[in-house]
């Protein structure tokens, strides 16, 4: 009786580490994201910013061959807001399309729903509302169906 209990102790600990461990990864891959865009802000002059540009598009290439489309769909939002930054609108949203066409199978994925936001605030600074409502509500249905902040 008392083994029994023991490992019914083991396993309800090992499941509310395992749910901790699981949140606090998303959290730091939250964090490391916002450590990015910080950065990203933070380039001076349009060459560190066309430098960052380019690699950043390098290492989308380099994921996207290799069949991590996550982390290739990742890499192409910052190289959409590293676009737009660099006051090229359309450029930035054909980057953020593509995106969601990567990711066409996972649209609660935050990478999806990042480049949802990134194209409406495109059109947003482009005074172009009609086109940013849209995709602003389905983000915002998409982040609370994933409990995505």
């Amino acid at each position: 009786m008392r083994l029994k209990l023991t490992i019914a102790r083991a396993l309800a600990l090992l499941l509310v580490s395992t749910i901790l461990l699981g949140s606090g990864s998303y959290l730091q891959a939250q964090d490391a994201d916002a450590l990015v865009r910080v950065r990203d802000r933070q380039l001076r002059t349009k060459e560190e910013r066309e430098r960052v540009l380019a690699e950043t598009l390098n290492a989308a290439r380099e994921a996207g061959n290799a069949s991590d489309w996550t982390r290739a769909a990742g890499f192409l939002n910052r190289a959409g807001r590293l676009q737009w930054g660099l006051h090229q609108p359309e450029t930035a949203l054909v980057t953020f399309q593509e995106v969601r066409t990567t990711l066409q199978q996972s649209p609660e994925s935050r990478e999806y729903i990042d480049s949802l936001n990134g194209s409406a605030a495109v059109y947003n600074d482009l005074s172009k509302c009609v086109e940013a409502g849209p995709l602003t509500t389905q983000a915002l249905q998409l982040s609370e169906r994933s409990n995505y902040i």
